[in-house]
């Protein structure tokens, strides 16, 4: 056969060319190349159907390239590790929860997902944290909870894109998804995520700076400034794509850092304009004009030497374009103290809502804020930190609305690796 006669002097003609290039090598180890190049192959060979004949006493093999000579179509650029490497880490939970709720049942739960990515390449910094999350319906959906990108010019600004959680007091944009680094087994009522029903908005997609400005023997000023797509009519979506609206929200933070070692001293203040709820809209029964939503607030953080304190306010102003203003006041009080790896807790939390409905937060009966007029929730138990990567949590929990009481225990693991 053809392939036969040929293989013969092929074989010697490859076996005296890796002599030689083995000959040539230098002892020491081979100079780095810009890729792995692709193997090469040896001549094309004519087939047993091919009815040209071949030469068998001349046959030469392609020139290979050696580790000191990089082939032309292996000189592509490839990006060096340092400037592309992606850190990815991994946090969740899983609970069991009992209580007294005549719809609710005792349930083991393993809800939540978080996948954290970041990349830093000299003063840029990207970071996205993908959220997998189930509630009742027993399905899990998945959102990008942060997509940003951030910059770093110096100490007095850096600036960002993208979506973010909103620099609104001190909870919402400390403490994010992944509820190992939180101390209790969940977030305030108020500073809940938009789709649980958070009286702030958790998030902000729009653009953002913030910088801190250094004052000698009395500490240090740090200041947020945002702009963004705002709240839709329906207060438990996020505009990530179409804002519903030329206006935008304006956040500002204004923060004092004493020279107390863990001390933060901060206030808020909030504008965004709600567009108008149409009668067919998931959120509204009826049709209402656009709101004009102010938010005020401050805060007060001590996280040093084994305590953990934090006091939040805010007040939440919707005054309806033609029409009424209606007042929400919200506030909650952290308390925790580290005895070795355990940190007993408490948080006392009020919310008081309008005697009336409120138009954006209580529009329709399918909001958890329906018909309320005050919460008072209170929880307390212990985290346990088990390691650096795991806290186990055993909480109780009593929440009182209006006249309704719901006790709730909890014991829960949150991980992150």
């Amino acid at each position: 056969m053809r392939m036969t006669s040929l293989a013969a002097p092929l074989f010697v003609c490859l076996l005296a060319a890796g002599s030689s290039a083995r000959a040539d090598e230098a002892p020491a180890a081979a100079a780095p190349v810009a890729a792995e190049p692709a193997a090469v192959a040896p001549a094309p060979v004519a087939t047993t159907t091919e009815a040209a004949p071949v030469e068998t006493t001349k046959v030469e093999a392609p020139p290979v390239a050696t580790t000191a000579e990089a082939a032309p179509e292996a000189a592509a650029y490839v990006a060096p590790a340092e400037d592309s490497a992606v850190t990815l880490k991994v946090y969740g939970d899983t609970q069991f929860s009992a209580n007294n709720g005549p719809s609710i049942k005792n349930s083991f739960q393993a809800a939540h997902l978080d996948l954290f990515f970041t990349s830093e390449v000299g003063r840029l910094t990207f970071l996205s944290e993908v959220y997998l999350e189930s509630g009742t319906e027993n399905e899990f959906g998945i959102d990008a909870e942060r997509l940003q990108l951030t910059y770093l010019f110096g100490n007095m600004l850096r600036a960002r894109l993208g979506r973010s959680h909103t620099a609104f007091g001190y909870y919402n944009d400390t403490f994010h998804h992944g509820n190992l680094f939180e101390l209790t087994t969940a977030r305030p009522l108020g500073v809940q995520f938009e789709d649980e029903g958070g009286l702030t908005p958790a998030h902000l997609v729009g653009a953002g700076i913030d910088g801190t400005f250094e004052a000698g023997s009395a500490g240090s000023f740090h200041y947020d400034a945002e702009v963004g797509n705002g709240r839709l009519s329906d207060p438990s979506k996020v505009a990530v794509f179409e804002a519903g609206k030329n206006r935008k929200l304006v956040n500002v933070r204004l923060r004092w850092l004493p020279p107390v070692e863990g001390l933060t001293l901060g206030i808020n203040g909030l504008y965004d304009m709600i567009p108008e709820a149409l009668a067919s809209s998931a959120n509204s029964t009826t049709s209402r004009p656009a709101i004009d939503q102010v938010i005020l607030g401050a805060h007060a953080a001590y996280m040093a030497n084994g305590a953990h304190v934090l006091a939040e306010v805010y007040a939440v102003n919707n005054k309806v374009i033609g029409g009424d203003t209606s007042r929400t006041i919200g506030s909650f009080l952290e308390l925790g103290y580290a005895i070795g790896a355990f940190t007993p807790y408490v948080r006392p939390e009020y919310i008081k809502l309008p005697d009336s409905n409120d138009p954006y937060f209580q529009a329709n009966a399918t909001s958890s804020w329906w018909g309320t007029t005050s919460v008072l929730d209170i929880r307390a138990g212990v985290r346990w930190m088990v390691s650096p990567q795991i806290a186990m949590k055993f909480e109780y929990d009593r929440t009182m609305r209006d006249d309704i009481n719901l006790n709730t225990g909890t014991a829960k693991v949150a991980f992150g690796f």
